[in-house]
């Protein structure tokens, strides 16, 4: 079973159908399967018409009225406003917010969203089950920042997956996609059991047991695709040096990243108080060591294949 806490979920589900409110705060390591939790809890335990999944913007906002304009829009039942939005939402619906890391900010009024998603909890919670989900180093600051703890139905924490998950997730994905797959001359339907654990076992080691993690490890062992068959080889580490030697202002800006997870150069001059110039230069030596990415166009987050280990060393460095 690949989510480890449904049943602490779904507790948590009945305890709102029998009329109690709070919110459901979903946490863990980046990419560890927190959205994709919170979705699938929302899909076993609720008709899809009374689904509603609210994304994140493209980079970090705290504006308030970009977050009521974005719910209203999800919500999409003709209303003008968010309290007209709620009154027509049928009752006992569930709305799963997103990534809420990029939707705050460590700043004066850089909690306004948070509060919000408080206040839209004490009147509608008894209507809505709020599911919002959020990674851990994040919520460390916001629960300082706020009263989020204050107003949960529960927490629920994003635990390793498992080797044998691990094998599960990517099977399930390779298999949805109908392709066939070589790994280092073996064709998929000749290898042993022994040599499938092999492998797992491998990309569990490398990732760490984290579902976003392994699935890249998957895709970056992939040499070729010919005639419908993936040619992969043994998964490799990134070499830890690539996070050696990092200036001051490089961590300071990474570690934006690791706490809000999207950037413009912009946002960044603004929230770094850096000039243009100096943020430019920074974003493209990170940029150069692969360690950040242009996710959107102007908009840059961390490479998955190095967040890893990244996070790995500001944990050393006693940073997150």
């Amino acid at each position: 079973m690949l989510f480890r806490s449904c049943k602490k979920g779904n507790s948590a589900v009945e305890r709102f159908l029998n009329g109690e409110s709070g919110i459901l705060l979903v946490t863990g390591e980046k990419r560890s399967g927190k959205s994709a939790f919170s979705r699938y809890l929302a899909m076993s335990c609720f008709e899809s018409e009374r689904i509603f999944n609210l994304r994140a913007p493209n980079e970090n906002s705290s504006d308030i009225n970009m977050f009521d304009e974005q719910l209203i829009k999800v919500l999409n039942n003709g209303a003008k406003s968010v309290d007209e939005a709620f009154y027509n939402l049928p009752d006992k619906s569930v709305i799963i917010i997103n990534d809420l890391e990029i939707w705050w900010e460590r700043r004066e009024g850089g909690t306004a969203v948070v509060e919000r998603i408080i206040e839209l909890t004490k009147v509608y919670g008894n209507k809505v089950l709020f599911i919002v989900n959020v990674n851990k180093y994040s919520l460390n600051i916001i629960n300082k920042l706020t009263s989020i703890n204050f107003w949960l139905n529960d927490l629920i924490l994003c635990q390793p997956f498992s080797a044998k998950d691990i094998k599960e997730l990517i099977m399930l994905r390779h298999k949805a996609g109908g392709l066939k797959f070589i790994y280092r001359s073996r064709r998929e339907d000749d290898m042993t059991n022994w040599e499938f654990a092999a492998l797992f076992n491998r990309i569990f080691k490398l990732s760490s047991g984290n579902p976003g993690y392994a699935i890249s490890v998957w895709l970056s062992s992939i040499v070729e695709f010919k005639d419908g068959i993936l040619y992969l080889d043994r998964p490799i580490s990134f070499s830890s040096s690539l996070t050696d030697n990092l200036t001051d202002d490089q961590i300071l800006c990474l570690l934006q990243f690791i706490l809000h997870r999207r950037f413009s150069k912009n946002h960044l001059t603004s929230v770094l108080k850096r000039d243009s110039k100096t943020i430019s230069m920074i974003i493209q030596s990170l940029l150069n060591r692969g360690l950040i990415t242009e996710k959107f166009p102007g908009v840059y987050s961390l490479e998955k294949m190095t967040e890893h280990l990244l996070i790995e060393k500001f944990k050393t460095l006693e940073l997150i």
